[in-house]
């Protein structure tokens, strides 16, 4: 028996020790497991780069232009020549006419004050040849007076030496007096005529004056009677200017969106109880309207690059920004960001929901490649390689194109100090091939 219990001893011992050797071959050393060392991991370090990203909002298609048609003078609707929807082909199209009799009979009153102002300039061109003529007549009359007044003077000089000889004459005894005398007084009768021809010069002169002032008047009385007739063909002009807002045109091609008057109804002119007659739009091109919020407003430029999703034609268009409201709206906090499309095929129609993609380029930052800052929880954390180490902390981060991230600020593991990048940070590049305080070395 002893021998048998020493036997089956040493069975029992030789087992062991094979099991023990064959775990022993089994499992490698620690040394063995890890490699030669630490994990070989690549590195990278933050860049500043100014990224691309899409700035997504809700928007909704207008028309190009919307116009309401008011009444421009006060009438009866007489007739209607477009309905809701009726497409308008071209601009001045008549879309409705007014009865306006009161004006119309105006019209008629306005052409007789012309007709009237025209003859009484007739009449005053006519008086001013008259007046012309009297005046040549004047002038004539004048130098007729002069010629007679010479023929007096040369009798009265005649008579005047005739009558200086004669007394001497008679001083000498030669002719009696009686022959003085009558010569006397045919000297007498020269000086006489002599005046009456100076009264003539005199008389025909202040005649001509006279026709020269009806002249100056009656040119005076033409400047009247003709600015009268400028009057007139005005007033008539802008009385048959208001006439023609009896006509209700469009002012462009587009189809009419709404219509709010009835034959027969009375118009008024636009004021605030006043409403529209017709409301009419151009489609041939709308715009896209969204609202940027603040926070991106400063990032969106003219001619950026979009791309418009109408959900209802199950479409998308590209386009760029035609504009921008430049500033904010105070209360929503908004920039309006406004794009034009083409619609000649008319499928884009106004009130139209749009989802708008407006590609924007960020302000100059710290980046990072998206997969050294993986999401933990609700926070961004990266690893930091320090003395052979992967040390997390905690990251605040910005924008991403999806394959960078902006990177702003980092805190520390036990730190509550959040401190700016600067870019001299080694941070792990595939941050979900370590954990933290891993011993890690920078793969070459």
């Amino acid at each position: 028996m002893r021998e048998l219990t020493s036997a089956l001893t040493l069975v029992a011992l030789s087992l062991v020790t094979g099991c023990k050797s064959r775990d022993e071959a089994a499992a490698p050393s620690t040394s063995t497991a890890s490699g030669s060392g630490p994990a070989a991991i690549k590195t990278v370090r933050p860049v500043k780069a100014a990224l691309l990203r899409w700035v997504e909002q809700p928007g909704a298609v207008q028309p190009e232009e919307q116009t309401h048609l008011y009444a421009r003078i006060p009438g009866f609707v007489e007739r209607l020549h477009a309905d809701t929807g009726t497409e308008v082909k071209k601009a001045g199209q008549v879309l409705a006419e007014l009865a306006v009799p009161e004006l119309v009979k105006e019209e008629k009153q306005k052409e007789a004050l012309v007709h009237q102002a025209d003859q009484e300039l007739t009449l005053a061109n006519r008086s001013k040849l008259s007046a012309v003529a009297e005046l040549q007549a004047a002038k004539a009359l004048v130098d007729e007076a002069r010629a007679g007044e010479k023929r007096a003077q040369a009798l009265n000089d005649r008579w005047q030496s005739e009558a200086a000889r004669v007394n001497e004459l008679v001083k000498r005894g030669v002719i009696d007096e009686q022959t003085r005398d009558e010569t006397l007084n045919q000297a007498k009768a020269a000086a006489a005529a002599l005046e009456e021809a100076r009264a003539r010069i005199q008389a025909a002169s202040r005649r001509a004056e006279k026709t020269k002032t009806d002249v100056e008047r009656a040119e005076a009385d033409i400047a009247v009677a003709r600015a009268r007739a400028e009057v007139a063909r005005a007033d008539l002009a802008r009385l048959r200017a208001l006439l023609e807002f009896a006509k209700i045109r469009a002012p462009y091609a587009g189809f009419i969106t709404r219509r709010q008057a009835d034959t027969g109804a009375l118009v008024q002119p636009s004021g605030p109880s006043a409403r529209p007659l017709f409301t009419i739009v151009r489609l041939h091109r709308v715009r896209v309207v969204a609202a940027v919020n603040e926070a991106d407003a400063v990032l969106v430029r003219d001619q950026a690059e979009a791309m418009i999703e109408i959900p209802a034609l199950r479409k998308q268009w590209p386009g760029k920004v035609s504009r921008t409201s430049w500033a904010v709206e105070p209360g929503p906090r908004t920039l309006r960001v406004e794009i034009d499309l083409e619609n000649e095929q008319q499928l884009l129609r106004p009130g139209m929901y749009a989802f708008v993609r407006i590609k924007v380029q960020q302000l100059p930052a710290f980046t990072l490649p998206v997969s050294a800052v993986p999401r933990q929880g609700d926070a961004r954390v990266c690893f930091r390689v320090e003395n052979g180490k992967a040390l997390q902390m905690q990251v605040h981060v910005g924008h991403s194109d999806g394959k960078f991230i902006e990177v702003f600020r980092k805190q520390h593991a036990g730190s509550t100090e959040w401190l700016p990048f600067t870019g001299d940070e080694v941070v792990v590049l595939d941050a979900a091939r370590v954990s933290d305080g891993q011993e890690i070395r920078e793969e070459q």
